[in-house]
């Protein structure tokens, strides 16, 4: 029992040690392309809690744009090989998004579901970075189909599973 509790001792202080040497780091990112796509504007926050593991969130907001209004939420985690907000990055998050699409018939519905993504962190100086990256996602939506934008009338309803390509990342990253 001894043993034991010398050697979780042990471990403990090894993590603390470990933990002192990384200084935490915080990031605000907002991505150019969703903003010039559609005017979607988008809001992503994250704590590096170690020199290979960040946590993010994220808020996408677009109320403007008629084509494709939406608001989503996504939580995750990003793996930097090299050290965390430089090089190299794979994200997985869990994701939910409201939307209404209008063309010829009005579509609205939830998506819920998880979003894999890849990219490149270019840093520009000691607090800026420049993002790239391309994200696939996919889960379960449930929609509903209208017959023009203002009569409310159903002509369609259901739920399915989707895979669609999440978003193109080029994005700037304050990094603090």
């Amino acid at each position: 029992m001894k043993r034991l509790v010398v050697l979780a001792l042990g471990l403990l202080v090894s993590l603390g040690a470990q933990a002192q040497q990384f200084e935490t780091k915080y990031a605000l990112r907002t991505n150019v392309a969703e903003l010039a796509q559609g005017a979607t504007l988008d809001m992503e926050a994250s704590v590096g809690f170690s020199r290979h593991w960040s946590a993010d969130a994220d808020v996408r907001y677009n109320p403007y744009f008629d084509a494709l209004r939406q608001r989503s939420f996504g939580v995750g985690a990003r793996y930097w090989p090299w050290y965390v907000y430089s090089g190299v990055w794979l994200s997985g998050k869990a994701r939910y998004q409201e939307y209404c699409m209008i063309s010829s018939a009005t579509e609205e519905g939830d998506r819920y579901g998880g979003s894999l993504t890849a990219g490149y962190s270019r840093m520009l100086g000691r607090h800026l970075n420049l993002d790239f990256g391309l994200g696939l996602w996919g889960g379960y939506e449930t929609y509903s189909v209208y017959a023009c934008e203002t009569c409310g009338r159903i002509r369609e309803r259901g739920a399915k599973y989707f895979l669609r390509p999440d978003n193109l990342i080029v994005a700037l990253t304050l990094v603090f």
